[in-house]
């Protein structure tokens, strides 16, 4: 159960919310019709993506994205029957709503959301070297203190070779 712990949900619940794709126009409400916020899921689909994710987070990325796009051909060809049999009125409001589902050329819906790349937020180091001035404010509610000696890692970058190297042969 470990893993579950990690995302915070059943596997139960991951399934019902994947089963619940084809039923809501939005990610929204498809979330909150589970308990849970969109933030939460995305956050779920981004780190199933990661190398060594959770095998919960990982499956439930494959499982819901691969739902999402079976929505998605689904309603194309629903909205491509309704286009060739002249129903522009229907069309129009499939259309509307695979835009506001699937935000057609934006990169904000929750097929962007998994993202290979590491949030700030996933780097607990990252975040206490340089906090933000929430978290400040957060740890100092905690009684979080730096030690007095504390310094933050600076990465230094190689030398470059000098141009004139007197070891290098011409």
């Amino acid at each position: 159960m470990a893993e579950e712990d990690e995302c915070h949900a059943t596997t139960d619940e991951l399934a019902a919310l994947i089963r619940s794709v084809p039923l809501y126009p939005t990610l929204e409400t498809l979330c909150a019709s589970q308990g849970f916020s969109a933030d939460t899921v995305e956050n779920w689909l981004r780190r199933g993506r990661q190398p060594g994710a959770p095998d919960i987070l990982a499956k439930f990325t494959e499982l819901f994205l691969k739902a999402e796009a079976r929505h998605a051909a689904d309603l194309y060809r629903d909205f491509h029957s309704m286009v060739l049999q002249g129903d522009s009125r229907g069309a129009k409001v499939l259309l509307d709503m695979i835009d506001r589902r699937w935000k057609l050329g934006a990169s904000s819906d929750a097929l962007m959301a998994v993202k290979r790349g590491k949030k700030r937020t996933d780097d607990l180091k990252a975040m206490l070297s340089n906090p933000s001035p929430r978290l400040r404010a957060a740890l100092r509610e905690t009684g979080w203190q730096r030690l007095p000696d504390w310094q933050p890692v600076v990465r230094q970058l190689p030398a470059a070779p000098e141009e004139n190297d007197s070891t290098t042969e011409h």
